[in-house]
Parts: structure tokens; C-alpha cells; sequence
């Protein structure tokens, strides 16, 4: 494979856009962006059509990780709110249906954050947890009536870690995500075969924003193992890595379209 070195700005308003993710059909990307706010806690999600580069804001005050539904109908997302018993800043999930314009709360002080729906829309993964420390869970998720049930928790950290950003494997058998419990992250994968993760990174250089490739073979993820951040996919059964970006500045949180376009 070739290393990639070019690519074109696609959305340079603001200091913080992020969570790209293409649309099923690789033709839009949402994100949130600040665009002209100050902070990013002012953020929305946006649309972009990528045969023309227009955007349309589809919702405001998210600051998430996005996960498109396999009909490109809903987006997923969480949302901080206070509306609970003890009006407590809390993150919950939502959906926004695309065609009616319909927003929909799907937890109540769950404290979820990172969603991730399965490739056939019928399971989500997120992570949640209490007392500093974060875990992994899933649940069966109806889109259309805006439920989620059977809540599962799937690890049983204790001591502080912190997982970030878990994506679902294309056969929904596998889980990647982010690890930490020092200065550095590690990339993880849970199997769903046996209820066990392992880690796919060393620890000393800092792995995130994992997603998988190539039909579940290898991942996707930003490494600063060469000093700066940049875009990685490995081969999850052989280690075999090539370089995908060689940036000066950073490259984090990748997504791939079905024809191989990065972001």
C-alpha cells in the first residue's frame, strides 16, 4: 500500500471540528464544529454534502462522538443535560431522525457518552461508568420506537480506567477501543466469542480513535509512535502497519468510506 501525504481542507471554520463520520453511502460526513463560537461547548452537528461542499446544521449544544444508522436515516449522539432528579450535568443518548427533523432521548442519567451502533442497527455501545472510573457497555437499541433495553455491561474496571471511543467490528462479533490509565492511550478489542479484550498497542506510545478496516481485518487509528500524531491501519491478525497520513500537525479521529476515502 501507498503512504498517504496529500489531502484538502474540507471544513476550516472554527477551531474544533471533530467526530467526522461518513454517511452509509460515503456521499456526507457530520461532525461538530464550534464554527465561529468561542467554545466548544457551543458546538453543533453538522452535514456536509460532499458533491458540493454545502453543510446544514442539524442540531446544537453537541459536543459527541457521531454514529450514523445503516439507512442514513438517524444519527447518534450524546447530549449533557441537567433535566434529571438532581439536575446534575449528565450525559444521555439521543437520535435525530435526518428526515423528519425529529430529536429523541433515548437514556435518562444513564452517564454515557462515545455511542457506536452496530452495523445492523439493533445494538449500540457506549461507555459509562461512576467514581472516576469508565466501562464498556451494550444494549439493544430500537431507533424507530426510541428505545434501548438489556443493558449489558461488558468490563468491570475498578481503579480508574478510561475508555474512549468503542466502534463495532462490521460483524458485530468485536468491539475497538481506547485505553487508559496513565498519560498515554492503548487500543483494545472485545470479543464478544468469549467476554475476554486484549490489547493490540504497546504501552509507551499513545493509540486512539480506533476504528476497523478492510472488512474487520485491521484497524484504523492515530498514533504518535513517530513523535507526532498521525493516521495508522494494522492488520489486527498480523501487525503488519502502514502509515496513511504524514502530517506536521496531528492527525486524529479517522473514518473511511466505503470506497476507501479517509477523513
Amino acid at each position: 500500500e501507498k503512504t498517504r501525504h496529500s489531502g484538502k481542507v474540507i471544513s476550516g471554520v472554527g477551531f474544533a471540528n471533530l467526530f467526522p463520520v461518513f454517511s452509509p453511502d460515503g456521499k456526507h460526513i457530520a461532525y461538530c464544529s464550534n464554527k465561529t463560537n468561542d467554545y466548544f461547548g457551543l458546538s453543533s452537528i453538522y452535514v456536509m454534502n460532499l458533491s458540493d461542499s454545502t453543510q446544514k446544521e442539524i442540531t446544537d449544544g453537541v459536543a459527541s462522538e457521531l454514529s450514523w444508522s445503516s439507512d442514513g436515516k438517524y444519527l447518534l449522539y450524546a447530549r449533557e443535560t441537567r433535566y434529571n432528579n438532581f439536575w446534575n450535568s449528565l450525559y444521555d443518548l439521543y437520535s435525530y431522525n435526518l428526515k423528519t427533523g425529529k430529536e429523541v432521548r433515548l437514556t435518562h442519567s444513564l452517564r454515557s457518552r462515545y455511542p457506536s451502533l452496530s452495523h445492523d442497527d439493533k445494538k449500540v455501545v457506549y461507555v459509562a461508568g461512576t467514581g472516576g472510573t469508565l466501562n464498556l457497555y451494550d444494549a439493544d437499541i430500537d431507533l424507530a420506537a426510541g428505545k434501548i433495553s438489556h443493558i449489558c455491561q461488558l468490563t468491570h474496571f475498578k481503579s480508574g480506567q478510561q475508555i474512549y471511543g468503542p466502534r463495532w467490528s462490521e460483524d458485530g462479533r468485536k468491539i475497538s477501543f481506547s485505553y487508559s490509565l496513565s498519560a498515554s492511550r492503548r487500543i483494545g478489542i472485545y470479543d464478544f466469542a468469549d467476554s475476554s479484550f486484549h490489547f493490540v498497542t504497546p504501552e509507551g506510545q499513545d493509540s486512539r480513535n480506533a476504528i476497523f478496516a478492510d472488512h474487520d481485518t485491521s484497524i484504523a487509528f492515530s498514533s504518535d509512535r513517530n513523535g507526532i500524531f498521525n493516521i495508522y491501519k494494522m492488520n489486527i491478525y498480523t501487525d503488519s502497519t502502514v502509515a496513511l497520513t504524514n502530517v506536521v500537525g496531528g492527525a486524529f479521529q479517522p473514518t473511511i468510506s466505503k470506497d476507501g476515502d479517509l477523513v
